[in-house]
């Protein structure tokens, strides 16, 4: 869960933002609004604001600027680690794997070792469900109820951003374990 409720919530807030600003008929550069200098540009030299709006407004731009800085801080003190600095920086070789990616596959997942065979990390990740076979016939299973749904979720669309820069779906053929010691 590392990263994503820091970002979830600073989407709401944002989002929050706008539907205020839209509410009271404010027009407004919607790329720009989350930079501080346009934003106080805009409580400043619009009239439509009402001074309780003004609050309010100013209360969600302080929100989305300390979680912001509580982010940075987080990533900055895990980057102090270095041997999750050495998985994540490995991991980060994979196409579409950037540092907070990287940060919540290596948390999430913790010491490889307690996998006994890769089968059991691919499993546990979510990214696969077993395998029944017999004769010529191959069977896949559903996927485990004991996959980490967090991080399934988070290499999914770490799956599909690669897919869109590459062309190609990215984490498909990764050894898993190569990775994550």
């Amino acid at each position: 869960m590392f990263g994503s409720t820091f970002v979830r919530q600073m989407v709401q807030m944002k989002n929050k933002i706008g539907m205020l600003l839209m509410e009271a008929g404010v027009s407004y550069n919607k790329q720009r609004l989350h930079k501080a200098g346009y934003f106080r540009e805009l409580l400043a030299t619009n009239p439509d604001i009402d001074e309780g709006l003004v609050s309010l407004l100013r209360l969600c731009r302080e929100t989305v600027v300390r979680l912001q800085r509580t982010e940075s801080a987080l990533v900055r003190s895990l980057e102090r680690d270095s041997l999750l600095m050495d998985r994540v920086e490995r991991l980060m070789t994979i196409p579409a794997v950037g540092p907070i990616t990287a940060l919540t596959w290596a948390l999430e997942v913790g010491d490889v070792k307690r996998f006994s065979s890769i089968k059991k990390a691919i499993s546990y990740c979510g990214l696969c469900g077993a395998e029944k076979s017999s004769g010529n016939k191959i069977q896949r299973t559903p996927l485990s109820k004991q996959r980490n749904k967090h991080l399934q979720t988070t290499l999914i669309e770490s799956a599909y951003h690669g897919s869109r820069i590459t062309g190609q779906l990215v984490l498909a053929e990764i050894p898993l374990v190569r990775f994550a010691r």
